[in-house]
């Protein structure tokens, strides 16, 4: 996994790539999700706010939080026993 952190702003900006394309399972998945969308404000999200904790998303899930892990632990450098988790998605 290749990364970058940029100081654009008062937060660090964190860009990575996934490294592979989307499975057909995968792809499947968020299209069945976005089948009944919900309106936000300037556009829509499915109704389902926890799609990574789903079996055909696990992949992604484990990518993002490798690369929360990681940021984390370029930025805060904590030596506390202390991580970033990923909540809703």
């Amino acid at each position: 996994m290749e990364s970058a952190v940029m100081n654009l702003f008062a937060t660090p900006l964190y860009r990575s790539q996934l490294g592979r394309v989307l499975s057909e399972a995968e792809l499947e998945f968020i299209q069945s999700e976005l089948g009944e969308p919900v309106r936000a404000i300037a556009n829509h999200s499915s109704k389902n706010k926890n799609i990574l904790a789903s079996e055909e998303m696990s992949a992604i899930r484990a990518v993002l939080q490798a690369c929360l892990d990681d940021y984390f632990a370029k930025i805060y450098n904590s030596s506390n026993d202390v991580s970033l988790q990923i909540t809703q998605s």
